[in-house]
């Protein structure tokens, strides 16, 4: 870590977190490096050398020692930018299925643990939110944790459903998941109370009944005017589809009889693939195309330019909605267009307007070799993670130079083919006339041709005094480490990053190993900072 990115980062090193007991801030550095690592990182998916059961026990290894060793650190640096969805709801699963000892625990009490995961919860794309949820009530065999069916997790499920201003959009695109959910949050015997109630015509409802929706529904909900809409959300989800007055959800029981009623009403293309399937066997995928494209989301239009293609229906995709991986992927998909690598530049520059240090001269090493190619359940996703970071770093530098290692290069999209000789390209960097201030190499760490030459180099480098910063930046979880793989242990950090957007934290990292309990929290106001409004407060402190 250069001086410069150190001063930067450490300008404001509040204490914020101290270990307890006779636990060694070393230790703790060690299990928070992991545990980045994994949450950074891990897809709990196989990897070109790994297995999936591989991977997914060191992940879990990886949380619990953590959550075991601190658990209000561990509850926070789920916060963290960059850490992936996966490890937020494995660390909800671990906090819910767990009990909380208050007083011995750093910095935290049970309300601000509360918004933590009500944060996290919240960050969630809705239908992995909806999976994390049945997870609660069956448990999940894979992650090896018991199902939590505790008040904590049932008032979750409820304030994170009834509260939401999607509400309307989930009852209709996941009535199924959203009635499990009720289900296990209310259980069986008060849901079909609650649902008996809402199928009442609302003036012959007694007293005793208002005041059970009120308790069940009106809690969770902002304020009257979302009552009311909730109770006939919930009521739909139940399977109460009478007097309705919420529009999209008339328009779903109108779209049985004429599929054409839900022209611009927003109910999903899914949805209306559903209807069209079971109601309407006549209508064409075109024709639900055609009355979906305008009110589907950035995802759903991206997802469909393959399909829109064949059916002739033209579905518009701004490029500027997406983040720089997904763009990646799509271009390896459907080809790199002008539109995309201009949107790709833009992001990268605001990007690296945000890093936490800035070069004269940089250089950047791509490992574009085949095992960046990734898994079967994942293709390409390594590249493309390597791909958005290096457009990113070429903005950190005044001046920069990419080096690639193996693949097949069309223009700034590079197809993962090849050996690693990631050695080579580290001295043709460094022996260039002007040396860099800093080289960036982007690798999953599976250095083959030979193994352990990139070491030997950076030691040879070194012995010469030439002192360039390397950072080693790892897009790829490895089970056998519990971490990610390094190039050349001791002597360059190995940082484990997913995304640009997670450059900062992984930045951060590095700092641990230095200087842990300053670098602990150097992450942990970070976290607050990123987490919920109840915990920006502490860096205050």
């Amino acid at each position: 870590m250069t001086t410069k990115t150190t001063q930067l980062i450490m300008q404001n090193h509040q204490i914020l977190w101290k270990p307890t007991g006779a636990v060694a801030p070393k230790k703790i550095g060690r299990l928070v490096c992991s545990f980045l690592d994994t949450a950074t990182t891990s897809m709990g998916r196989a990897t070109h050398y790994n297995t999936r059961e591989e991977q997914q026990a060191a992940e879990i290894a990886a949380h619990n020692n953590l959550s075991k060793a601190s658990r209000d650190l561990y509850t926070v640096l789920l916060a963290l930018p960059g850490v992936t969805d996966r490890s937020m709801g494995l660390g909800l699963k671990t906090l819910l299925s767990s009990t909380r000892y208050g007083k011995d625990d750093e910095f935290l009490d049970a309300s601000k643990e509360r918004a933590v995961l009500y944060h996290l919860i919240q960050a969630m794309p809705p239908h992995r939110m909806l999976k994390l949820v049945d997870a609660f009530r069956v448990g999940d065999e894979d992650m090896g944790l018991k199902k939590a069916n505790n008040a904590r997790t049932r008032k979750l499920i409820l304030r994170t459903l009834l509260s939401s201003p999607r509400l309307q959009l989930w009852s209709v695109k996941y009535r199924s998941k959203m009635k499990k959910a009720l289900n296990h949050a209310w259980g069986r015997s008060l849901t079909t109370v609650i649902r008996e109630i809402i199928a009442k015509t609302p003036s012959k409802r007694t007293t005793k009944e208002i005041n059970i929706l009120k308790r069940n529904i009106g809690t969770f909900c902002k304020n009257n005017k979302y009552f009311g809409q909730a109770c006939e959300c919930v009521g739909f989800t139940l399977g109460v589809q009478k007097r309705l007055k919420l529009p999209m959800l008339k328009a779903f029981v109108a779209a049985k009889k004429d599929i054409t009623k839900a022209k611009n009403t927003g109910l999903p293309m899914e949805v209306l693939e559903g209807i069209r399937s079971t109601f309407h066997p006549d209508v064409t995928h075109a024709d639900v195309l055609e009355l979906s494209k305008n009110t589907m989301t950035a995802t759903q239009k991206k997802n469909v330019q393959r399909s829109a293609q064949k059916a002739g229906v033209k579905v518009d995709m701004d490029p500027k909605h997406y983040n720089p991986v997904d763009l990646y992927l799509y271009a390896f998909a459907m080809g790199m267009t002008e539109e995309i690598a201009e949107a790709l530049d833009s992001k990268a520059k605001k990007l690296a307007a945000g890093f936490p240090a800035h070069y004269g001269n940089v250089a950047i090493i791509v490992d574009a070799s085949a095992s960046m190619a990734g898994d079967v359940t994942q293709p390409l996703h390594p590249m493309a993670c390597a791909l958005a970071m290096r457009d990113m770093l070429q903005y950190v530098g005044d001046e920069a130079t990419v080096l690639y290692v193996g693949g097949d290069s069309k223009g700034n999209l590079v197809s993962p083919m090849g050996d690693t000789a990631l050695a080579d390209s580290l001295v043709e960097a460094l022996s260039e006339n002007v040396i860099p201030d800093a080289v960036f190499v982007i690798s999953d760490g599976y250095e083959n041709t030979p193994a352990g030459r990139f070491a030997e180099v950076v030691k040879e480098v070194r012995d010469i005094g030439i002192d360039t910063s390397i950072y080693h930046l790892n897009p790829v979880f490895a089970a056998e480490t519990k971490g990610c793989r390094e190039l050349a242990p001791q002597q360059v950090n190995t940082l484990p990053v997913k995304s640009p957007e997670g450059l900062g934290t992984t930045i951060i990292r590095g700092l641990v190993d230095s200087d842990p309990l300053r670098g602990i929290n150097a992450l942990v106001k970070l976290a607050l900072i990123a987490g919920p409004v109840e915990l920006k407060t502490l860096t205050k402190a």
